[in-house]
């Protein structure tokens, strides 16, 4: 019942952090060049491995489960999702969707480059928007679903893609950076949806 506002909440901290760390990064790279911005990776790195490092779990001991289990349960999911057709079409779609949407990710270096004649650490100001139009649909992503259902919320995420790459052609500031709030929007919702 609350599977949708967790995971509007998970994906709008996870893209939300475009926000900030964007300007960082870019901020970086302009002032300091390349491998400030490696250092400084490298550096987070650790710090998360030593925080991990410090957390104390107490759990019990997993169950014995037979040999073969994991196969077994991973056919049963498949079979569970060919037997729900809205699921079935909606596993499908966001596969699609997501395969489109990795590619079209490097196109945004083009846009930038080639589109608005901009340096490439001009990439921070374009995912900070990103990261911004992923807080908004977080958000309301659980309003949306409740309201219009998984499949138009997908289908909602899926046309703010289609108009964000049709701005990104524009060749224009505003229209890109428009187009970078359309696919903060829809990645959150096609990922709630």
């Amino acid at each position: 019942e609350d599977l949708a506002s967790a995971n509007a909440l998970l994906q709008m901290s996870s893209q939300g952090l475009r926000v900030l760390s964007p300007l960082v990064g870019s901020g970086l790279f302009a002032v300091l060049g390349g491998p400030s911005v490696a250092i400084f990776d490298a550096v987070t790195f650790l710090a998360a491995i030593a925080a991990v490092a410090t957390v104390r779990v107490a759990e019990p001991e997993p169950e014995d489960t037979t040999r073969g289990a994991f196969w077994h349960d991973t056919a049963e999911g498949f079979r569970h999702i060919r037997a729900v057709p809205l699921l079935a079409q909606l596993a499908l779609v966001c596969a699609v969707a997501f395969s489109v949407i990795g590619v079209s990710e490097t196109v945004i270096y083009a846009v930038i480059g080639q589109g608005l004649h901009r340096s490439a650490s001009f990439m921070g100001v374009v995912l900070s928007v990103q990261g911004g139009g992923a807080i908004i649909s977080g958000l309301t992503a659980a309003f949306l679903m409740k309201c219009v259902g998984a499949a138009r919320t997908t289908g909602l995420a899926l046309s703010c893609f289609a108009l964000g790459a049709a701005l990104y052609q524009a060749g224009s500031l505003t229209p890109v950076l428009a187009g970078a709030g359309l696919d903060g929007l829809g990645v959150v919702w096609l990922s709630v949806g």
